[in-house]
């Protein structure tokens, strides 16, 4: 303590606190002296605790004064700030601390600070209890406006008006209770088993809400539908419907044209496992392991007749069917043959009328530039006089023919078309002196050019040149044009 021992604390006890308004405090009077019995002068922190034993276990209340006047050794302080769990109705101990340095022993308070206790009101029994708790016990009065109930208070009267109890589900239900001819309305739907439904709520739930209307109709030979007991009966006139082995089934001929009307059977109503394999004479069909109604040997409506795998089916007869000459692999259809080799294979002629192929065949001709042109003899190879290009849409066979005039001086000269630089039906060179197809010996007289050929092109752009091979002399050509077809294959 600053220096300081101090020897003993001498305390006088402080004035109670009072219950309701008087606040829950007391004063605490004491003096400090040193070893030497000297009151002390100063200004200390004091802490004051509380416990329930005289020594150990922890406060149940403390309070720390930071700035305590000492003068001649004695001070004054207020204790305050006690919690409800404080209410002196046990006995207390008082631990003072000086300066963070607890004073021992503890203090056992007397009666004065118990006088706290008088906040409460103890007399010598409980007066409190209920009808429905005899427990005698003490404390205060609260009083809360429960349903059908108001209250009011003034600050010096308190009014309390009861009205009558809004009765519950369970108090209105209760066996014996009289509805007095009311419903019950605004009911919730249900979750439970055993809820309540309401009428549009299994009225939703009912397809027909006339659905009792079928039971007790009368049909033919009696009652369609009844209940007996626990048990569902079902009439029948065993005309149309008959009860075989507890089966109900329809009676072999129970339905006939007059029961059914016309498209009224349709695949919704006829079940793939529905036919088996057999002869259906009375039908007049015959089903194959596959479901398939191969015949109608009888009856106005029935059809009748055989084919061959992979061929198509054709009319024979207004009831019969056949094959026909088209035959399909599932890969390649042929026309009069069987071993098809293309998505279309014709074995005979094709007589076409009218357009065809689409638009893609390609007709037309390359203009020379010039009337006349020349090429002199002793070359090494074709002499192209004019050239043009074409696209060909697809693959093709293309026709050219080199329409003209020409002339020799001397010796001979060849003329032929060149498809992208190679020659149309011409094998030849100067040296040779032979070429199939348009050739011209030596004379003075203009002579008439026709060269005709054809060639396997495919599709896109080709260069299309007339060309010729001459002698040892010059080889003229007048007036001359190149015609071209391509037909698409």
């Amino acid at each position: 303590m600053r220096a300081r021992n101090v020897a003993r604390f001498l305390i006088i006890p402080g004035v109670l606190a009072i219950i309701l308004a008087i606040p829950r405090a007391f004063n605490y009077q004491g003096k400090l002296v040193d070893l030497s019995g000297v009151g002390v002068n100063d200004t200390l922190p004091l802490t004051f605790r509380l416990y329930t034993s005289e020594t150990g276990g922890s406060p149940i209340y403390e309070q720390t004064i930071p700035n305590v006047v000492i003068r001649q050794g004695l001070f004054s302080v207020e204790l305050s700030g006690f919690p409800d769990t404080v209410d002196f109705s046990q006995q207390y101990w008082l631990e003072v601390v000086v300066d963070g340095e607890p004073m021992s022993p503890r203090e056992k308070l007397a009666s004065s600070p118990y006088s706290i206790r008088a906040g409460v009101s103890e007399t010598g029994f409980n007066p409190v209890y209920s009808d429905s708790n005899a427990t005698r016990r003490r404390g205060s009065f609260v009083f809360r406006a429960g349903e059908r109930a108001t209250l009011s208070d003034d600050g010096s009267t308190i009014n309390i008006t009861l009205g009558a109890a809004i009765p519950n589900l369970y108090q209105v239900l209760v066996a014996g209770n009289d509805a007095r001819d009311e419903r019950i309305v605004n009911l919730g739907e249900p979750i439970n088993p055993q809820d309540a439904a309401t009428k549009s709520y299994v009225d939703g739930r009912t397809a027909n809400p006339n659905w009792l209307a079928m039971i007790n109709r009368e049909r033919g030979a009696g009652l369609a539908l009844s209940f007996a007991g626990d048990s569902f009966s079902v009439n029948v006139d065993n005309s149309t419907l008959e009860v075989f082995h507890d089966t109900l089934r329809v009676r072999a001929g129970g339905i006939t044209d007059n029961e059914l009307a016309i498209n009224s059977v349709g695949p919704d109503q006829l079940q793939s496992t529905g036919v088996t394999p057999g002869s259906y004479t009375a039908a007049n069909i015959t089903v194959d392991e596959d479901g398939r109604i191969l015949s109608a040997s009888n009856g106005t409506a029935g059809v009748s007749g055989s084919g061959t795998n992979n061929y198509l089916a054709k009319w024979t007869g207004s009831t019969i069917l056949g094959s026909s000459i088209v035959f399909d692999n599932g890969t390649n259809v042929g026309i009069a043959t069987s071993t098809p080799s293309a998505r279309l294979d014709v074995n005979g002629n094709l007589n076409v009328s009218g357009s065809y192929f689409n638009g893609k065949t390609l007709v037309g001709y390359i203009q020379p530039p010039n009337w006349s042109y020349s090429a002199s003899g002793n070359v090494s190879g074709w002499v192209i006089l004019w050239s043009g290009t074409i696209n060909v849409p697809q693959n093709s066979v293309l026709y050219v023919s080199l329409i003209g005039h020409w002339e020799v001086t001397s010796n001979w000269c060849f003329a032929t078309v060149l498809v992208d630089g190679t020659p149309i039906a011409a094998n030849c060179t100067s040296s040779n002196g032979s070429c199939w197809g348009a050739s011209h010996t030596y004379s003075t007289t203009w002579e008439n050019l026709a060269f005709v050929g054809f060639v396997y092109i495919t599709a896109g752009t080709h260069t299309l040149a007339a060309a010729v091979l001459p002698g040892n002399y010059t080889c003229y050509v007048n007036g001359a044009r190149l015609y071209y077809a391509a037909i698409p294959q």
